[in-house]
């Protein structure tokens, strides 16, 4: 047992034994052996993703809210959607985004691009995260020699918006797409659960530029106009109808 310093009946400060393990905000949190002789919070803390996922099943009635996708569903559900990178529209949405050096400037180059997405979505559901990071660093060493700091991050954080929108294995997102890309679209890495808060079976999230397609869903269409605006900081680009 830890020893902790309290006054005694005759208001001496002296030690004793206590099984505290912390206190936070005015609450003590005592240990337990399950807990490795720590609070369950402290616990959790010093544990991996899985080895928390494994704790919460044995030990949690309610584990099924911490169970995730496994690794070789979300494989297949890729797998599914992807196209290769040899497809007819990759090569396509890759050239019109090196077309012109002033990408987000131009606000009907951008249109374009918008309406090659609206037109191909029933076919194209995306690219994955590795197409995006290969087009992401072919655009940035074609386009940013020579210019500024501030405005090559400018640029690129635009990109990045832009491109992991588009991104089907979205959890796979790393920094190599940029730390705007890894903050805001990948969940810190983290694989989709499986279960909602009803216990029901949770849909992958589709890539945000699918949401094109749903003007009467109020949350995907506030979701795909801030992907817009995010992408395209120095132009308005109206959303498609």
């Amino acid at each position: 047992m830890n020893k902790t310093w309290k006054r005694n009946n005759k208001g001496r400060l002296e030690k004793i034994e206590t099984t505290i393990c912390c206190i936070e905000n005015n609450h003590e949190f005592y240990k337990y052996h399950l807990f490795n002789n720590k609070c369950s919070k402290c616990h959790l803390k010093t544990l991996s993703e899985t080895e928390t996922e494994k704790f919460m099943k044995n030990h949690a009635t309610h584990h099924w809210k911490y169970e995730r996708y496994l690794k070789k569903d979300l494989h297949w559900y890729t797998t599914d959607l992807q196209v290769s990178d040899n497809n007819g529209f990759i090569k396509l949405l890759t050239y019109m985004l090196n077309t012109t050096d002033d990408l987000f400037h131009n606000q009907n180059h951008m249109n374009n691009i918008l309406k090659l997405l609206y037109t191909c979505n029933y076919e194209f559901k995306g690219l994955t995260s590795k197409q995006a990071t290969n087009i992401y660093n072919d655009w940035k060493n074609k386009h940013t020699e020579g210019l500024s700091n501030v405005t090559k991050n400018k640029l690129l954080i635009c990109l990045q918006h832009f491109l992991a929108g588009l991104v089907i294995d979205w959890w796979n997102i790393t920094n190599e797409l940029g730390g705007v890309a890894y903050c805001y679209y990948a969940n810190w890495g983290k694989v989709p659960l499986l279960f909602d808060n009803n216990h029901e079976k949770n849909p992958i999230q589709k890539p945000i530029f699918e949401y094109i397609n749903s003007p009467n869903n109020t949350d995907e269409k506030s979701r795909f106009n801030s992907w817009i605006r995010n992408g395209t900081t120095f132009v308005h680009i109206p959303i498609i109808s």
